[in-house]
């Protein structure tokens, strides 16, 4: 409930340009998680056991 209100009076208070910015931080934000992702799959590595770690 507090998303659908925060991006109603975010739009009521600073117009059509907030979508803008709402999808701008949306997008450094998927590819930020995608890259940190990426990182940890690549270089996880195996305990004494041979188990993936991390």
């Amino acid at each position: 409930l507090g998303n659908i209100t925060g991006v109603a009076v975010a739009i009521t208070v600073g117009g059509p340009g907030a979508v803008f910015w709402m999808w701008v931080t949306a997008l450094v934000g998927i590819s930020t998680k995608f890259y940190t992702a990426s990182l940890a799959i690549l270089y996880r590595g195996y305990d004494d056991s041979g188990k993936l770690q991390g």
